[in-house]
């Protein structure tokens, strides 16, 4: 050693050297991440930096580019399948979330309407005056659905209250959220005479972990039942079936608890 530098260790000292514009060019392109410009920020900022008449609107550069390059990759798959781009310039995992979105919120809102509509009748089946006992060995689904909700009994015990009213509901969804499942809707509720366990179902999407690490809904609805006791604690999920509650769902149900009486209908 004489203790000159290698000539390797000086074209790696050089290779790291940075120049005033790569240096600018990096700081503008953290700042741009750092900072999330209002629709209207960002579009002072174009008109001031591109002028007034620039095609770039309330969107960055970027985002416009890569929105437009997006519209580019679609509308040549399409053509390469013969068909028209059904994704606009979204991807198509943006596409499904939010198609996944839209039907969730109108589920959503179709829900809220019927529970309204429930509510409203519940006066009218007061007045009536019908019951079902669940443990009467020659109850009918029949005489079920014609006294729920507040005829429905079992045991003396009002079946609305303690599901609906009661813990029921919220302790199965949260069972369901931690079980990896963090949007859906209850839509059935069964019993079974032979065991005494009552099912309640769900219309539900699994979540997935994203490229960034969150966790995201899925696109897919799968039918999930949960078995609950008799005092509406839940106790575990015995259903996963993609589509949907109804028919998947409800079949495998059927399938597995043949004497199961449904009680509730969505």
């Amino acid at each position: 050693m004489d203790g000159r530098p290698r000539l390797g260790g000086r074209v790696d000292a050089e290779r790291m050297k940075i120049t005033q514009k790569q240096l600018r060019r990096i700081i503008k392109e953290e700042i741009s991440r750092l900072v999330e410009r209002s629709p209207e920020a960002q579009r002072r900022l174009n008109d001031r930096l591109h002028g007034p008449d620039n095609e770039y609107g309330d969107e960055s550069p970027a985002d416009y580019r890569a929105r437009k390059a997006q519209r580019t990759r679609n509308e040549r798959q399409a053509d390469y399948y013969g068909r028209e781009n059904p994704y606009g310039d979204e991807s198509p995992a943006d596409y499904r979330a939010r198609k996944a979105s839209e039907t969730r919120r109108a589920r959503a809102k179709a829900a809220l309407k019927a529970a309204a509509e429930s509510e409203e009748g519940l006066s009218e089946s007061n007045m009536s005056g019908i019951t079902a006992e669940l443990t009467d060995p020659d109850v009918t689904e029949e005489q079920v659905s014609a006294a729920w909700p507040e005829g429905v009994m079992v045991d003396g015990v009002n079946v609305y209250q303690v599901f609906y009213e009661g813990p029921g509901v919220g302790e199965a969804w949260q069972y369901l959220q931690r079980s990896g499942y963090s949007e859906g809707q209850e839509s059935y509720l069964g019993y079974s005479p032979s065991s005494g366990t009552f099912y309640m179902g769900f219309d539900a999407w699994e979540d997935y972990e994203d490229e960034y690490g969150g966790i995201q809904p899925g696109d897919e609805m799968s039918g999930v039942v949960m078995e609950l006791g008799d005092n509406g604690t839940a106790i575990d999920i015995v259903v996963e079936m993609p589509g949907s509650m109804y028919p998947a769902g409800l079949r495998e149900l059927k399938r597995m608890v043949p004497d199961i009486i449904d009680v509730r209908l969505d």
